[in-house]
Order: structure tokens, then sequence, then C-alpha cells
């Protein structure tokens, strides 16, 4: 196991002082969107090619489960682009071991969907013990009203046999409010007989709704009394494609706030500036926390890829120097699903605020990598927050800055990079157990903290 270390008198003088030169950062292709592309592209017969992939080791747990059915992948370019070959789906490799998806449920829900409608044919799912701990009934109870075989272990976790049947049209609510859910419900719906609707009544991420046109798959999105209602009609198989993934939402997020909270803390700004990263409004919910807790978030060079919006990011400074953060009241479910891989991040903003802050309708991080919920309040408390959780909310009273001390990550890779950033900030030298899980997401982020001239050791 890593450890990350900080000394508090290293980091002082930089942070202080403030970056003269722009610090232009690249976090790679968006790991939600990437791995739709990898599985559109794995089923559509033919070579397609994805141009900025990423490189998180979940999208490569996507990959390994593909090469297994006789997908052909080919980087190039330093790895900046990814040629895919494959049979179809309908021809994939006849394979009989186990597919690992490691770290990864987006791997594990949306494998489930592609794998429950290969007739014929048993697949056996697996990860590793944190993704083995969390639900996967969610996605399987619906998979197998549709005509699907699906035994999990103990009802509702992985190991996980998949049986393929001829599946046939199904109408769900999702009222997990999950897009792998919908997602996985979405690739059974192509191979389906009839058509697979799913109602939310918030709509989630949308990536798949948005990228499978591209590949020739038509999705059918519309607004009606009960909600965002999603269809695909089976029988339009996707087709070879060439697409341009954005840059990481997620990871990116984690850039903005230490950019942002230095300008809190010290009231001077590091003058970072994200290129080409994916400004999708069922995903920007920080973006809009951030902006009303008194930051000015800088958009430009607004792009187009993928079939997603895309921009330029940055925190602009304030000639007065110090930008104190308004607390908030957050008790909007959907501005929670529009930015549930963050909250953990905008607790550590909201835990430098004047004053106190609650978020609400967090149950969902329960059962992430992590129970990501007491574990943020608990491990931002051993360096001097003062954040307590009620029911399914995290009530945080703010300081004027951390002390620093001893966390532990848990594994979780985005509770580690969070608390990498606290660290950074903190008074007094900081030091992580567990930081090597930070690549499942963001393989890049301890060269780009280097980058920027931040001082620190991991052993």
């Amino acid at each position: 196991m890593s450890k990350f270390f900080c000394y508090a008198q290293d980091n002082e003088s930089l942070l202080k002082s403030g970056s003269r030169a722009v610090n232009a950062i690249r976090v790679g292709g968006d790991k939600s969107v990437t791995h739709r592309a990898l599985i559109l592209a794995s089923m559509a017969r033919g070579v397609s090619s994805i141009v900025n992939p990423s490189l998180a080791r979940d999208c490569m747990a996507t990959i390994a489960a593909f090469e297994k059915l006789g997908v052909v992948f080919e980087f190039s370019s330093g790895m900046k682009k990814l040629k895919v070959r494959s049979p179809g789906f309908e021809k994939y490799a006849k394979y009989q071991g186990v597919i690992d998806c490691c770290n990864s449920g987006t791997s594990a829900r949306l494998l489930m969907g592609l794998l429950a409608g290969l007739a014929g044919r048993v697949h056996f799912l697996t990860g590793d013990r944190s993704l083995s701990s969390r639900p996967m009934a969610r996605v399987a109870e619906p998979l197998k009203k549709m005509g699907a075989e699906i035994l999990l272990f103990d009802g509702d976790r992985l190991p996980a046999a998949v049986a393929g049947r001829a599946l046939s049209g199904i109408e769900c609510v999702n009222d997990r409010l999950s897009a792998q859910v919908k997602t996985s419900l979405l690739i059974a719906g192509i191979m389906a007989s009839g058509t697979v609707t799913v109602v939310e009544s918030i709509r989630t991420r949308d990536h798949f709704e948005r990228i499978a046109p591209l590949f020739g798959v038509n999705i059918i999105s519309r607004m009606t009394r009960r909600g965002n209602e999603v269809s695909v009609k089976g029988g339009a198989f996707p087709v070879p494609a060439k697409v341009t993934i954005p840059d990481d939402i997620s990871s990116a997020s984690f850039y903005l706030v230490l950019d942002a909270l230095c300008s809190t803390v010290f009231g001077k700004n590091q003058r970072v500036r994200l290129g080409g990263v994916l400004v999708n409004e069922t995903r920007d919910g920080l973006l809009r926390c951030l902006s009303e807790c008194g930051y000015d978030i800088c958009h430009s060079r607004k792009l187009r890829l993928g079939g997603e919006d895309a921009a330029d990011l940055g925190v602009a400074g304030r000639p007065a120097g110090v930008c104190e953060i308004s607390p908030l009241k957050i008790d909007s479910r959907e501005r929670v699903v529009s930015m549930i891989d963050e909250i953990a991040l905008l607790a550590l903003v909201l835990a430098h605020a004047r004053g106190k802050s609650v978020i609400s309708h967090l149950s969902e991080l329960r059962v992430k990598e992590s129970d990501r919920l007491s574990l943020v309040a608990g491990e931002l408390n051993k360096i001097g927050a003062r954040i307590r959780v009620r029911g399914d909310s995290l009530v945080i009273e703010g300081v004027k800055r951390l002390r620093g001390g001893c966390a532990d990550s848990h594994g979780d890779h985005r509770l580690a990079m969070m608390l990498v950033i606290a660290g950074l900030l903190c008074e007094e030298d900081f030091e992580l157990d567990g930081c090597e899980c930070v690549s499942t997401s963001n393989p890049g982020f301890f060269e780009v903290l280097d980058s920027m001239g931040f001082r620190f050791s991991i052993q």
C-alpha cells in the first residue's frame, strides 16, 4: 500500500505566491463516455476509432473483457488513439472463463446488459473485494424481466452467472436514478425484440443517448408527465464510427477545486486552465455549486466532441484576493444526481465556508467504492473539519483552515484524490494511506500536481 506525504512548509510559499504561468492541464478522456464508446464499438462489426479515450483502470477492465470475446484493440499516438476491430456481437468468440471487472461497477453493470442478450451463451462476471460488495440486483432484476437468466451471489452481489437469452422489450422505472441501470437496459434493448423504455423522474447522465446515434443506434428521449423517458427499438445494431471523447469532468474537478481553494485559503489563484472538458448538464452540478459559493467559473473555446458539449474551464482570479465561500443548502435530488461523483469535493469546499452547509439525498454514496457518505465525514474530521452525517445528509460547519494529520483512502479513488487536495492546503503536515487507487479513474493525477510545482512524496 502506497503512502502520500506532503509537508506544509514546502508548499506554503508556492501556494501564497501563486503561479505566474497558466497551468494548462489535460486530464484525458471522460471515463463514462469512454465506457460507452468502447461497448458500442465492440458491438459493431468492423473497425471503429476512438480518439482521447480514458486510460483509467476502469476502462481498461472493459477493454480486457471484450478482448476475451475476440475484439482487438490497438493504441497509437502515445495512447491518444484507439482502433477497435470487432467481429460484431453476433460473432463474439466463445469464452468459458471468468470476466474480471476489477473495481469497475460501470463495466460489470453495462456488460451484464450486453451478455444478457447473447442467446445460448453463459458468461461469468467477477470483481475485486470492493466491487463484490456493491449491489447488482438493480440491473439483474429488470434484465430477468426481459428474459435473461442471471444468478448473483447472495441475490445481489458478484460473482454473477449470466445466461444469454432471446430478450423482449420492457418498460422499466429507474427508481434508483442510476445511469448504469438505464444504459445496461438500453444496451440489452438493442438486441431485444420490441422496444425497451426506461422512465426516470430525474434525468440521469445521458452519455449513451448522445453517443449511440454516432454508431447508428437511434435513441428516443422525451419528457412526459412521468419524467424522462428513454427508448430504443431492438434490431438497430451499431455500425463502426470515429469518435472523439471530451476530457473527464470528474477528474478536472479536482484541479478546479484546488485552484478555487487556493484563492480562499491563500488569496492566490494558481491559474489552472483545463482543456476540452465535458460540460454536460447532467454532470455539471459541482460547477453550479462552485458558482453559488462565490467562485467565477470560466467557460471558453466551446467544442462539440463525441456528441457532447465541451469547453476549456478555469477559475477567474479576483483583484481583491481572498474569495470567501458562501455556505450552501443542497436539498435538490436532481442537483445531487448531477454531481454524485463530486460530492466529496463539494464537502471539502464547504468545509472552508463561513457558516453551516447541508447536502441531502446522499444515500447512494453508501454503495460506492466505499461507504463514501460516512468516510467523507470521518476522514476530513481527522484533519480538522467539522462534519457530521445526519440520515442521508452531510452537515458541514465551516472552519478557517484544515489542520492536517493522517487520513486513509479506504481504497476509494475519489476519496483519495479529495484528501490529497485537502492535504495540500492544510496548515500542518499531511499523510494519506492507500493513494495508489487514484489510477482507477485518474492515472495522471500525481504527475499533474508535480507539473504544477507541488512538493510531495509517495512511498
